[in-house]
């Protein structure tokens, strides 16, 4: 037997603000290589990415339903931090917070940490 609890949802817990408050939330420290699909490449130079992933759905899909391979051509778009705490970071920027990031970021620190 389950017993009902009346509980507030963790969104509805969290304050305003933090105040004068500090939080660590994690230590972290990778670096994403972020890729692109090509879906049409029209030279050497120039191609039109796939935006949506369900465009890249389509295309697999129809590769499937011919019975045939898909063939995908990747070009790395951005190099950037990654893992959980730069992600983190990144948004609480974007809301106006100063984050200050502790991780294993390199020695001398990688140019995508400083």
């Amino acid at each position: 037997m389950t017993e009902h609890h009346d509980s507030v949802s963790v969104v509805d817990a969290l304050p305003e603000t933090l105040g004068d408050r500090k939080v660590v939330f994690g230590f972290d420290g990778y670096i994403d290589q972020v890729r692109a699909i090509v879906d049409e490449r029209r030279d050497q130079e120039t191609y039109q990415k796939v935006r949506r992933l369900s465009d890249f759905g389509d295309q697999i899909s129809e590769a499937s339903r011919e019975e045939r391979s898909i063939l995908m051509e990747w070009v790395r778009s951005d190099v950037r931090t990654g893992g959980h705490v730069c992600h983190l970071s990144r948004a609480l920027t974007r809301l106006g917070s100063l984050p200050k990031m502790i991780g294993m970021f390199g020695r001398p620190i990688k140019r995508p940490f400083k």
